[in-house]
C-alpha cells in the first residue's frame, strides 16, 4: 500500500502510487518520451522523405498532405488525426504542452514539442498526463514498425485488417504471406495489395505533379515527367484545384488509373476478385 493511499491514474492500472502514476507507468512514460525524441529526426527527415522519394531535407509534407499511400500511415501518425479520432505525434504533443501551460506553437513541429513536454517539470503533476501517456504508448507501438528494418528490403502494407488491430504490417518485397506480430493473424500479400489499391481508388488525396510521381514511385510505378504533362495536355489528368502555394494539384486516384491501365500485368487491380480469395486466419 502506498503511503498516500493513492491508485495509479493510468486508466487500466490499479497499482498503488505515491504520485500521479505508479512506478511502472512513470518509467514507461519516461522511456517512451526519450525514445520518441531520439527517433523523430529519422522519422520526420529520412523516412517521411523516402515516402516522397526525396534524397535529403525534411519536415512536414506541404500543406499537411499525406505522402505516397505506401507510407501514408506514417504521415498520419506524425502529423494528423486518424479516422478514429486518435491524434498523431504533433497534435498530441501540442495539446499536451498546452495542458502543461507551456507557451508553444503548432509550427514548432513534433520534435520540439516532444522535447518541451519531456522536459517540463510539471509533467507528473498535470491531471491530463495519464490520458496523454496512454495515447503516447499506442503511438510508440505503431511507430516502432517504421523504425525496425530497412525500407529498401521491406514493403509496408498499412494497418492489419484484423478486428481491433491497428498494427502496421510490413514484409520483405518477395513475401507471399504476412503474419501480424500483434494479433497473430495471417494475410495473403495479394489481399493486402488489393486493399491498398482500394484505398488509392477511394482516396481524395490531391498533389502537384512531382508529388504524384513520387507517390506512384512509392508503389513501384515509374512515370516520367513528360508522360504526366502529356496526360494533362490531352485532358486525361484533370486539375483538381490548387494548393496553398497556388500550384495546380491533381487526384492521385486519377493518375494511378492512367499509370496502370496499359500495364500488361495488373494482379492487384481486380479488387473484388482478390478480396473474395483473401486469406486472414487467426493465430
Amino acid at each position: 500500500m502506498s503511503e498516500t493511499g493513492r491508485i495509479c491514474a493510468y486508466r487500466t492500472c490499479w497499482r498503488d502510487a505515491d504520485h500521479l502514476l505508479c512506478d511502472m507507468h512513470q518509467r514507461r512514460l519516461d522511456d517512451e518520451l526519450a525514445w520518441l525524441a531520439r527517433q523523430l529526426p529519422d522519422l520526420t527527415d529520412y523516412r517521411i522523405n523516402r515516402a516522397y522519394g526525396h534524397k535529403q531535407g525534411g519536415g512536414k509534407p506541404n500543406g499537411g498532405s499525406a505522402p505516397a499511400p505506401l507510407r501514408e500511415q506514417l504521415a498520419v501518425l506524425l502529423y494528423q488525426t486518424d479516422d478514429q479520432g486518435y491524434p498523431g505525434v504533433e497534435p498530441l504533443m501540442y495539446e499536451w504542452a498546452r495542458s502543461l501551460a507551456l507557451n508553444v506553437r503548432l509550427e514548432e513541429g513534433p520534435l520540439k514539442l516532444t522535447q518541451r513536454v519531456k522536459d517540463c517539470y510539471r509533467l507528473m503533476e498535470c491531471p491530463a498526463t495519464p490520458v496523454y501517456a496512454e495515447q503516447l504508448h499506442s503511438l510508440v507501438r505503431k511507430l516502432t514498425h517504421f523504425t525496425n528494418g530497412e525500407d529498401d528490403d521491406m514493403v509496408i502494407y498499412g494497418q492489419c485488417p484484423g478486428t481491433d488491430c491497428l498494427t502496421q504490417l510490413a514484409a520483405p518485397k518477395d513475401a507471399t504471406e504476412i503474419q501480424c506480430p500483434h494479433c497473430g493473424s495471417r494475410w495473403d500479400v495479394r489481399f493486402l495489395q488489393a486493399e491498398r489499391h482500394k484505398r488509392i481508388v477511394e482516396s481524395g488525396w490531391k498533389a502537384t505533379q512531382p508529388e504524384l510521381r513520387n507517390a506512384l514511385m512509392g508503389l513501384g510505378i515509374a512515370v516520367k515527367a513528360s508522360t504526366m504533362r502529356s496526360w494533362i495536355h490531352r485532358g486525361q489528368l484533370e486539375q483538381a484545384g490548387e494548393n496553398t502555394l497556388s500550384q495546380p494539384v491533381y487526384r492521385l486516384c486519377d493518375a494511378y488509373h492512367l499509370a496502370v491501365k496499359d500495364l500488361d500485368e495488373q494482379p492487384e487491380t481486380d479488387v473484388w476478385k482478390l478480396i473474395s480469395g483473401k486469406k486472414g486466419t487467426s493465430k
